[in-house]
């Protein structure tokens, strides 16, 4: 990260200023406001008297005409509003071992991501991709404050060997022999993926002693992305369009996939240069109806459309999530 350091630093700086901005306007607001708008039927809501995604465009054009090089923000603030009518007001956790529910409020969240790609001729920059995420939320229980920031969500420069290692067709030997897959959903579906885990492995490679092929559960797919690209991962698998199937499957209630929240703006920022520089990564982008998506189809600009991914390092592997997938969940989707 030490040639990326002034860019970094530059992000973090953007970062800070739209954090400070936010959280004076919702220290402006009383409790009182900001629960009546919290459990308000209809449309209300608080705004922030802010634009972030003007705040991080001015210091990354301070960066550019500096150093004689352009910076690209792909895709908009998800939302500069305190709280709003999408997201539910409770959330129901359901164990799915010993079937308990535990029901909790839903925190209001202000909150600002974006994806930034740089573009140059300069060979440092041309590979990489950044991301940023501001969030400020209000827990209208305990009536406090929260605040959270995340500077760059990842860079990636390309090992060319390793990536070819990566994306060559594997067979299923080396599969099984080798811990490799990380799968992505979103908060409401984590306790749908054990299940459907352990019923995906045997599909895929029938039923013996499971080598650790899911190793981990990831919340962001940028990063992950990124570690396709770097060489570090051989595939992942988003499955936060795909929450409310797998809870159907398993017969649970209170998993619904989230619309308009599947696909980051640092997210399309991770894949795009990904698509554009491994040509034989597969990656395949879905709504949350699970319908295909065209990478040429996608607006990077403007990515608030209901959609999330699957993603996977080769077409192999791609080819039996796929079909395991399909088996798991007794449908045509994917």
């Amino acid at each position: 990260m030490e040639e990326y350091k002034e860019l970094v630093e530059v992000l973090y700086t953007a970062g800070r200023k739209i954090r400070t901005a936010a959280l004076q306007q919702a220290l402006n607001s009383t409790e009182t406001e900001l629960i009546k708008t919290r459990f308000a039927e209809g449309d209300e809501e608080l705004l922030i008297d802010m634009k972030p995604s003007e705040i991080l465009k001015n210091e990354l054009d301070k960066y550019g005409k500096e150093r004689g090089t352009g910076i690209e923000i792909v895709g908009e603030a998800f939302s500069n509003k305190i709280v709003g009518n999408r997201e539910p007001k409770y959330i129901v956790h359901v164990d799915v071992v010993d079937g308990t529910r535990e029901t909790t409020h839903k925190v209001g969240l202000s909150y600002f991501e974006a994806g930034v790609l740089p573009w140059s001729d300069d060979p440092r920059l041309s590979d990489t991709c950044f991301g940023i995420a501001v969030a400020i939320g209000f827990d209208p229980v305990t009536g406090k404050l929260y605040s959270y920031f995340s500077g760059p969500k990842g860079s990636y420069k390309i090992d060319e060997e390793r990536r070819k290692e990566i994306l060559k067709p594997t067979d299923e030997k080396e599969f099984n022999n080798r811990g490799y897959f990380n799968t992505i959903t979103s908060f409401r579906g984590t306790g749908v993926l054990p299940v459907l885990k352990d019923r995906m492995f045997e599909e895929m490679y029938g039923k013996q002693e499971a080598p650790d092929v899911f190793h981990r559960e990831m919340l962001t797919s940028c990063g992950e992305l990124i570690n396709i690209a770097k060489g570090s991962t051989r595939g992942v698998m988003d499955l936060r369009p795909a929450v409310s199937l797998i809870a159907d499957f398993l017969g649970l209630e209170g998993y619904k996939s989230p619309a308009g929240l599947c696909m980051h703006p640092y997210d399309v920022s991770g894949a795009w240069p990904i698509i554009r520089d491994t040509n034989k990564a597969v990656i395949k982008f879905y709504d949350s109806n699970l319908k295909e998506i065209k990478p040429e189809e996608i607006a990077i600009r403007n990515v608030k459309m209901d959609m999330g991914y699957i993603a996977c390092g080769n077409e192999i592997l791609f080819d039996k999530v796929r079909t395991s997938l399909r088996k798991v969940l007794g449908n045509n989707y994917f």
